[in-house]
């Protein structure tokens, strides 16, 4: 990291100018020297930092730009100061004293600083930073007295045992709880759909804890509950993001998790047994073949009640999906938190024997 900080440093003179876009409203002058920006704008400047690391997307990182003038090395200090300063940064898949492929975007009131210059601050900011802890975040929700089940299933009770202090002084709680496999945050194993697949105990961990993708479709869904997620979806999002790899947990955000738990806006019913008029979003029978069979996904998910929408009564995206022993995550929640990659999915379910399903503990990791 020396020798590169050194030989991005002892890089002849540039132009900043040269590096910027046209932004509407935003003038600027290049002045003779060819390494100082004039911005015609009062400060101070917004500014935004947008960092990679092996192809992997950051939190983006803001500050400001305290004054209108700066030359290629006040530049460098402005932009490693705010990498120092800014808590939130992480680097993924980087270890201490090994250097990795890092690239970086810098903004200022909308226009790209790139190239070299923040290259050389990166470099020389690098060994200051500190390794973050990662981030989790819950994708599960509670089980209680309000989770929504399949109108033909058997719903969540608790049954208190005891609570409160023995008759030896000492404090003590235990329920009894009873449900149907399929119901509230939980997974479809393949086995589920299709004969002959994985069961619940039989699932490689491999297939429950992997990279995650998110894809959103909220705005597509919005006022179409009948909606089916596409192919064209997952290509429309390929188009920005890269090809989904292969082994991946791909989830999607449907939108739905903001009627959660109002089973007649969640479901499209509430009576019980009414399988009818469930209304909800789902995977198309072209989607749950592009994911299982041209991705090679190793599970999917969604915050709705069921992979296949709620119209459906043949069921193909489970048919497709537990063919292809590619489990089903569903009911999730928060999937709003979640960036489009760079992040890890821990979906962990009880382990049932011989289950078809079971309640899951899912989390996302964010490095």
């Amino acid at each position: 990291i020396a020798f590169l900080i050194l030989f991005f440093l002892l890089l002849p003179s540039y132009s900043l100018a040269e590096s910027f876009g046209d932004v509407e409203g935003a003038v600027y002058v290049r002045n003779s020297d060819g390494d100082t920006i004039t911005f015609d704008l009062p400060g101070p400047h917004p500014l935004r930092i947008s960092i990679r690391v092996n192809g992997i997307d950051t939190p983006e990182i803001k500050g400001k730009c305290e004054k209108e003038t700066y030359n290629a090395r006040q530049a460098q200090q402005m932009v490693a100061d705010i990498l120092k300063n800014a808590e939130q940064i992480t680097l993924k898949n980087m270890e201490k004293g090994k250097y990795f492929g890092v690239a970086a975007d810098v903004y200022v009131d909308g226009m790209n600083l790139a190239g070299k210059l923040i290259v050389v601050a990166i470099h020389f900011t690098l060994p200051t930073l500190a390794w973050a802890e990662p981030r989790y975040i819950d994708l599960t929700h509670p089980f209680d007295q309000s989770t929504i089940y399949w109108p033909t299933s058997r719903p969540f009770q608790l049954d208190e045992v005891h609570k409160g202090k023995t008759e030896s002084g000492f404090w003590y709680e235990a329920n009894n709880f009873s449900a149907a496999e399929h119901g509230g945050t939980h997974i479809d194993a393949p086995a589920h759909f299709a004969k002959g697949r994985w069961r619940v105990d039989e699932i490689p961990l491999s297939r429950l804890i992997a990279p995650g993708v998110m894809v959103d479709v909220s705005h597509k869904a919005e006022g179409r509950p009948d909606y089916l997620i596409s192919e064209q979806d997952f290509l429309e999002w390929e188009k920005i993001h890269g090809k989904i790899p292969e082994g991946v947990i791909v989830l999607v955000r449907t939108g739905w998790e903001r009627f959660w738990p109002d089973k007649r806006k969640y479901l499209g019913s509430d009576k019980p047994g009414d399988t009818a008029q469930l209304h909800f979003p789902g995977f198309g029978a072209d989607a749950a073949r592009f994911l299982s069979q041209k991705r090679k996904v190793a599970a999917v998910g969604l915050d709705t009640a069921s992979l296949d929408f709620g119209q459906s009564t043949t069921f193909p995206a489970h048919q497709i999906f537990g063919e292809a022993n590619v489990s089903g995550l569903e009911n999730l929640q928060s999937l709003a938190e979640l960036p489009a990659k760079g992040f890890r999915i821990i979906a962990l379910p009880m382990k049932i024997g011989g289950g078809s399903g079971a309640p899951l503990r899912i989390v996302a990791e964010i490095e």
